[in-house]
């Protein structure tokens, strides 16, 4: 049985890998009490862009207007800020996920399948979610430290609330610098 959210997030997104944003326009318009015209403006330009660039200053414009309104939002803008985000993470350069991740680390608010998916990254893009993220819970933890490469092993060996299953896991999967 579909819900009517999933029903909402697909065709969302479905518009949007189209290039027709008006699910963006609906985001940032329910959101606008979260920021001012001038950024309203902006997203709505960056929007209708599709140079690498353009997508970079959309992901963050949009994390930050999600930074705003954390606490406030509903679980259907929850969804939809972390389905644009997810979107736009695989449409830009590695530069622009590290300053994402970066960004949104310290935000226990961030939604996981958004914050696993910084965490599984390459390094620099990963580091802040595994050194510090709250988003992630015990159980993904567990998870990464099981899948990830020694590289990502050794930033998450230094977490300092690491569950000791995912400290298990270090043991048997990590080298000696782990």
């Amino acid at each position: 049985r579909r819900s009517k959210l999933h029903d909402m997030r697909h065709k969302n997104m479905t518009a949007f890998k189209a290039g027709r944003n008006e699910n963006l326009t609906v985001m940032t318009v329910r959101s606008v009490k979260y920021t001012d015209g001038a950024m309203l403006k902006k997203l709505l330009a960056l929007a209708q862009e599709t140079s690498p660039d353009s997508r970079a200053a959309l992901m963050q414009k949009t994390a930050e207007v999600f930074l705003q309104g954390v606490g406030t939002h509903t679980p259907a803008e929850l969804a939809l800020f972390s389905d644009i985000l997810l979107h736009l993470v695989d449409q830009t350069e590695e530069t622009a996920r590290a300053r994402l991740s970066q960004t949104l680390a310290g935000c226990p608010q961030t939604p996981s399948p958004l914050a696993l998916r910084l965490a599984a990254d390459v390094l620099v893009v990963a580091k802040p979610m595994l050194e510090r993220s709250k988003a992630l819970t015990a159980t993904d933890i567990v998870s990464l430290a099981r899948k990830l490469d020694d590289g990502h092993l050794q930033v998450l060996a230094g977490r300092r609330d690491l569950p000791s299953r995912a400290a298990d896991a270090l043991v048997r999967r990590g080298s000696g610098k782990v």
